[in-house]
């Protein structure tokens, strides 16, 4: 399956550095938003004997994920909304979490802090201690106006049919600041421009659920 020229290839070759990093042999892991499972792929090329469970819930992409082969990894598709699953599974030490290019599909803007405190709360429930989350998405820096993400918006849609407003993307330093006060480390942070027309970035975050590690609220 050919991608949209909106997705571009330099995102994901920071995503699948950050699981080739932080992904073992065997590992349990979760991929929320698995769409057509290229990370899967990622995963069965570099890794043995793991379990990838697949949550989506567009039914093509599920259709595609279910026509591809996996000799090296196990994987469990589970056709559910993002939230509902996260709210609902009883999984529990999970050795990984991948969440790429969908917290801005899941997160709730009119209560972005509250909706981020309980979505680390719940990562680090499903978490066996030293679990890793493994998060990317875009976000427009400050310096980008907003006539300038309007026009790329409309620009979007004639491409893919679709685009979500500013205010669903979050900026990396503040889910950074949330986690930490969750009980995670920062084990990875980068962002890099995803595309030429704007400045809009995509954002790597590697997280380690970290009990023991503290964190000091200044503000």
């Amino acid at each position: 399956m050919k991608r949209p020229q909106i997705f571009f290839e330099e995102p994901y070759k920071e995503v699948k550095k950050a699981i080739a990093e932080n992904v073992k042999d065997g590992f349990r892991i979760i991929d929320l938003g698995c769409g057509d499972g290229e990370l899967e792929e990622e995963i069965n090329s570099k890794f043995k004997k793991c379990v990838v469970y697949c949550i989506d819930k567009n039914k093509k992409s599920l259709e595609t994920l279910k026509s591809k082969k996996f000799e090296n990894v196990s994987v469990e598709i589970i056709e559910q909304d993002a939230n509902e699953f996260l709210n609902e599974t009883a999984l529990k030490d999970i050795d990984a979490i991948l969440i790429n290019t969908i917290l801005h599909e899941i997160n709730d803007p009119s209560s972005k802090k509250l909706y981020l405190k309980v979505f680390f709360k719940i990562l680090k429930r499903v978490l066996k201690e030293g679990g890793k989350v493994i998060l990317g998405d875009y976000f427009y820096p400050p310096e980008v106006s907003d006539k300038e993400v309007e026009e790329f918006i409309e620009h979007q849609k004639k491409e893919i049919g679709h685009a979500d407003k500013r205010n669903k993307f979050v900026e990396p330093e503040i889910l950074k600041k949330t986690a930490m006060k969750e009980g995670f480390k920062v084990v990875y942070l980068n962002d890099i421009r995803a595309i030429k027309e704007i400045n809009r970035r995509y954002y790597c975050l590697v997280l380690e659920k970290n009990l023991e590690e503290e964190y000091e609220d200044t503000d």
